[in-house]
């Protein structure tokens, strides 16, 4: 979980100011934004702003994909040499192709009564 921070820009806007003091409020700071995201028990708390693009929606998106690879259980290469050796041992062995070919001609003749 990450505790994302929006529209930063409006922390220094008067207007969003005066708005929020009529109604008793004010900007949460970054110190506060990051005591939440613990309080939550969000991995994170990170900032932006698309308005001045001062750690932008972009950034924002690079890092929590970076955080998310980073969380994720990482893939076993497949090894050729592996490969190779499951397909040698399932070889038939010498007698059951020979076994198989008598099998194949018996199945090809018929019997007339």
């Amino acid at each position: 979980v990450l505790l994302i921070g929006c529209k930063t820009d409006l922390r220094t806007d008067l207007s969003t100011l005066m708005e929020l003091s009529h109604q008793k409020q004010a900007p949460i700071s970054y110190e506060q934004g990051c005591a939440m995201a613990k309080q939550l028990g969000a991995e994170s708390y990170l900032e932006c702003s698309a308005f001045t693009s001062e750690k932008s929606v972009h950034s924002i998106f690079r890092t929590v994909s970076g955080i998310c690879l980073s969380k994720a259980p990482p893939q076993p290469p497949k090894s050729p040499a592996r490969s190779l050796s499951k397909r040698l041992l399932h070889l038939p062995s010498r007698s059951e192709l020979i076994s198989s070919a008598f099998k194949k001609e018996k199945a090809k003749s018929c019997s007339v009564m």
